[in-house]
């Protein structure tokens, strides 16, 4: 209450006034809807963030599976070429000069056609993924295994014992891989050709490195299969006579005035006469001169020749025959030969 005064100070009456407070009345009569809003808001953002997390986490995990099919073999789950090209590039940036404690291991199944040609393809993949299984529980924890195609494996081997454990370490897989496999109730048998090369030794880059692992690889599958080869710089000049080789011998077979047969007379030691003859490719080149068919023999059966060279020395004996009815005419043939379902067929066409 508030007196009223005159001009003589003299009260002539009160002023009263009754505070009110319209925004605490509001806010009682709306403050249970606000709350029940910010509850709904303070959900509506809890599953907004919750959906953005399980999308953002689903993503991701979609991420690193793109990533690791991107950088893993599907078959065997082991590191791709993709990959191994990418570790055996970081491997060489971090090597030492003259350090023999990392070695380039290039491997290659033997027989494995065979195997899958007789027991089907999915025996030939369950025989990779075992193959696999049996390489990688015989390597270091350092060490990177890939397959890097077919059946064909890399490994970078990390030693502290140089050349003589890269040794090793080819030795246990060539004894483990020749073991026989299980596979849905049959044994297949495959072997393993191994190129080796020690990464310090050479200045050589990836791309370099990996060509000398795959000219011992194919060393050690010329030498016999089934066995490890250390890459040698002889052996370029040994794999460049073979593409030499190859390659004239090739235009040999185009040609009518090189590749030829000779007949060596064959005895009878009963009446010591001769009783027949047998058939000899003999291969007269103009510049290579006489070239040794122990130099070109094995290469034309490593590259599919031999079958052009052996049709080729089988017509010549079909017509000796036929000029010498009675005869014994020998023909030396190639397993290779033998192996193609079409050879008998070809030969009575002869």
């Amino acid at each position: 209450v508030f007196p009223i005064l005159s001009g003589s100070d003299r009260i002539v009456g009160f002023f009263e006034w009754t505070p009110e407070n319209p925004g605490r009345l509001m806010l009682s009569r709306t403050g249970p809807a606000l709350a029940f809003g910010f509850l709904f808001a303070s959900i509506l953002v809890a599953l907004l963030l919750y959906r953005l997390w399980r999308s953002s986490s689903a993503l991701e995990a979609g991420r690193l599976a793109a990533q690791h099919q991107a950088n893993h073999d599907a078959l065997t789950g082991l590191a791709n070429r993709a990959r191994f090209d990418e570790i055996l590039g970081r491997t060489m940036m971090a090597r030492r000069p003259y350090d023999q404690g990392v070695a380039l291991l290039m491997l290659d199944l033997d027989r494995f056609k065979q195997v899958n040609d007789t027991l089907g393809h999915q025996s030939g993949d369950d025989l990779i993924r075992a193959v696999g299984q049996r390489l990688k529980a015989l390597i270091g924890p350092h060490d990177t295994l890939a397959r890097l195609g077919g059946d064909e494996f890399g490994i970078i081997h990390f030693s502290k014992g140089g050349l003589a454990d890269h040794l090793a370490l080819s030795e246990h897989i060539i004894n483990a891989v020749g073991k026989p496999f299980e596979i849905f109730g049959n044994e297949a048998f495959v072997g393993v050709s191994i190129g080796i090369v020690v990464i310090g030794e050479s200045d050589a880059d990836r791309r370099e490195i990996t060509r000398m692992a795959d000219i011992a690889l194919y060393e050690a599958k010329s030498s016999g299969r089934n066995r490890a080869i250390v890459y040698e710089e002889t052996m370029d000049e040994l794999l460049q006579n073979r593409h030499t080789i190859e390659a004239e011998l090739r235009e040999a077979l185009r040609r009518t005035d090189q590749l030829s047969v000779a007949f060596q007379p064959l005895f009878s030691r009963e009446t010591d006469t001769v009783r027949g003859a047998e058939a000899l490719v003999r291969w007269t080149h103009p510049r290579l001169g006489r070239v040794s068919p122990a130099n070109f023999i094995p290469i034309a059966e490593t590259t599919g020749l031999i079958e052009a060279i052996g049709e080729f020395v089988l017509r010549r004996a079909c017509e000796l025959g036929a000029r010498h009815p009675g005869r014994t005419i020998a023909v030396n043939i190639s397993p290779a030969q033998l192996r193609n379902p079409n050879f008998a067929e070809r030969l009575f066409d002869l």
